[in-house]
């Protein structure tokens, strides 16, 4: 899942070295496949290194960085593994406050 992050915090996490990787994304309608493409290329697992590509408006330019949520795509997944099983306790078993969920 991409996450946004804004400018002014990067670089000022002492605990989390921030890189950026890749080149700059649009953000358009096609940010999110963009996203994966990129993280997909530039794919380095490092739990005390954040990746962040820059995002772009349709102008050329730069107002955000964008970052990989893995955790967020691990829950995503496994939520859908749960619809998928019919004997399983479904999200609102489990969330009855929580109304809708949605994926971007």
């Amino acid at each position: 899942m991409l996450r946004f992050l804004g400018k002014r915090l990067v670089g000022r996490n002492a605990e989390l070295d921030v890189i950026t990787i890749g080149q700059c994304l649009t953000f358009d309608e096609k940010i999110w496949q963009q996203g994966k493409g990129s993280f997909r290329k530039n794919g380095y697992r490092n739990s005390a290194m954040l990746q962040v590509v820059p995002i772009m408006d349709r102008d050329g330019r730069s107002f955000c960085f964008g970052w990989q949520d893995i955790e967020a795509d691990r829950e995503l997944r496994l939520l859908k593994e749960l619809e998928e099983i019919g004997d399983a306790l479904q999200f609102p078993d489990i969330f009855p406050d929580i109304k809708e969920l949605a994926e971007w």
